[in-house]
């Protein structure tokens, strides 16, 4: 039953961002549930940093992801003179 409070919980806080009137860039705020949700983990994993706890009690914990980075979060630096390229 707690699960479905949470699931409930996440459901109400789209729809009320989704209709909500202010649409402006420059409110600071929280972050709303649903914008958490991936970070939300019902017991904690042994790997990644821990940020807290949310109104649930769920754990919130970055963790890093499996896939290897794309080829395109390079930068690719080159001199003036273009001979020699540097990639980061």
């Amino acid at each position: 039953m707690k699960n479905f409070y949470y699931h409930l919980s996440i459901l109400q806080s789209r729809f009320a961002s989704h209709f909500a009137s202010e649409k402006s860039l420059g409110t600071e705020r929280f972050a709303l549930p649903h914008e958490v949700a991936d970070l939300s983990f019902e017991k904690p994993h042994d790997y990644g940093l821990i940020l807290g706890v949310d109104q649930f009690g769920r754990t919130l914990q970055i963790t890093p992801t499996k896939k290897p980075a794309e080829s395109g979060e390079r930068v690719e630096s080159c001199p003036k003179s273009g001979r020699e390229k540097y990639g980061f």
